[in-house]
């Protein structure tokens, strides 16, 4: 008997309604597997069933897509990788608990008040691997059985004469030192993102017993240094540019792995009572790494973000609304389309909603479940305030902060200079309407509830941390 399900006999031993399901012979649903795709940097158009005249089709995202329900106001807790992490695996909003931006999140654990997904799941009965991507400082082996290449920033695709990738599977995570840097196409040794995807599948072709599994797959693609494997070059050769072609080669890679890992479940028979979720990290970057050749085209962002304003770093939509798709054939209608703004902030309640419980289990919680929502039990949620920040100091007397806030369809934008603006995303998702004079009241009173939520924030853990040592503590 799965652990989860010994946890919920206590629960109906406790509560009368439960000995109706008893008397009337129906057993509990067996709780099912999570697998939870996380890519790194991919655009929201970077998948063709998004309908954003995307540069090469992905079939299998879009299979995936079609099985259940796929969300045109999917966002990311955050316009960069490690805070995006942070909000994804604690539930909470990232600036919350001091992660403000990249530099605050390797400084120190998250709180032990505030269990990552691996965690959480793992105490109440799920068999759980990471796989690739992490980014925390908490020690990925403390909190999930099976650990498998883990980065802190990313790792180079094609391995080194000794089979190993830079940037991958030492310490809690690896340095990524190839990142931001464009790498030439190298055919010899397996490409990671290939490397990443045979270690998912192992895991789910090797699972056994009765227990539920958690499998955490976090691509790094298409996240730099960008590379690409030589086998979809023919299938890129109609793009005009070569960063085009290089880009849109990592995902194609990406949707090769998605479908492998989907034929995995197919083979276990696992795929009906499985809840797959697709989604990205943030929106895509802008091609100015280093060593990008002189003699390529200029393109103004990587990937394809359609009517979409800005991209990864800023907190316009296209850094922040990215790819989300969730299928579970044994729950989820198929070949649904929802519009409701959700988050990634919401997969924890989600998680906790399927195991039902009631109360959230850490002290801060952000979150709110889509179980009703990709059920069919409710057409919508009743909207909330959503909130972004981001602040990067250059040095001590540097620091430039802007922030985002959506309600509904209305989205109140802060930028590093305090000016604000305002938008309805219904009929402007690209931003270039600022509608303040248009809508007084409602820009003054998302205004102030944005002030009051700023003040409530900690200082950032990097900031901290050079007070401290300022002090000289």
């Amino acid at each position: 008997m799965m652990r989860i399900l010994k946890r919920l006999a206590l629960l109906v031993v406790a509560f009368c309604p439960a000995l109706a399901v008893a008397q009337s012979g129906v057993e509990a649903a067996p709780a099912p597997n999570i697998v939870l795709i996380f890519v790194d940097d991919m655009a929201y158009g970077d998948m063709s069933a998004n309908g954003l005249d995307s540069w090469v089709e992905t079939p299998n995202l879009d299979a995936l897509a079609a099985s259940g329900m796929r969300f045109t106001n999917g966002y990311a807790a955050s316009a960069v990788c490690g805070p995006s992490r942070v909000g994804l695996l604690t539930g909470t909003n990232p600036a919350r608990l001091g992660v403000w931006w990249n530099p605050d999140t390797t400084r120190e654990p998250m709180p032990e008040s505030q269990p990552l997904l691996p965690q959480f799941l793992r105490m109440h009965g799920y068999d759980t691997a990471v796989v690739g991507k992490w980014n925390l400082a908490n020690d990925v082996s403390s909190v999930s059985d099976v650990a498998i290449g883990p980065m802190t920033w990313g790792g180079v695709y094609h391995p080194r004469e000794d089979g190993a990738y830079e940037g991958v599977g030492f310490g809690y995570g690896a340095g990524g030192h190839a990142s931001g840097h464009w790498v030439d196409p190298d055919e010899d040794g397996e490409y990671l993102t290939d490397w990443l995807t045979r270690g998912a599948v192992g895991f789910i072709d090797g699972h056994s017993g009765d227990d539920p599994y958690f499998l955490y797959l976090a691509y790094n693609a298409p996240h730099s240094p960008i590379e690409a494997a030589a086998r979809h070059q023919e299938a890129v050769a109609h793009l005009p540019t070569e960063p085009q072609r290089v880009y849109a080669a990592m995902i194609l890679a990406v949707d090769e792995g998605v479908g492998h890992v989907m034929d995995a479940l197919e083979r276990n028979g696992d795929a009906e009572n499985t809840l797959i979720l697709f989604i990205s990290d943030n929106g895509p970057a802008t091609p100015g790494f280093r060593g990008y050749p002189d003699d390529w085209e200029d393109i103004p962002v990587l990937g394809v973000t359609g009517p979409l304003s800005g991209h990864k770093g800023t907190l316009r939509e296209g850094g922040i609304r990215v790819p989300f798709i969730a299928s579970w054939p044994a729950r989820i209608p198929a070949r649904q389309v929802n519009s409701t703004p959700v988050t990634t902030l919401d997969l924890y309640r989600t998680f906790e909603d399927i195991l039902d419980f009631e109360e959230p289990t850490g002290e801060l919680f952000d979150g709110t479940s889509l179980l009703p929502l990709l059920t069919g039990q409710a057409e919508t949620i009743t909207a909330r305030d959503m909130y972004w920040q981001r602040r990067v100091c250059g040095n001590r007397a540097n620091c430039r902060e802007s922030a985002a806030m959506r309600h509904g369809d209305f989205k109140l934008y802060i930028g590093e200079d305090g000016a604000a603006s305002f938008y309805n995303l219904a009929d402007d998702p690209g931003e270039t309407r600022d509608i303040q004079a248009d809508q007084p009241n409602r820009f003054r009173n998302m205004s102030e509830r944005y002030t009051e939520w700023r003040a409530s924030l900690p200082t950032p853990i990097s900031e901290r941390e050079e007070h401290r040592r300022r002090r000289g503590n």
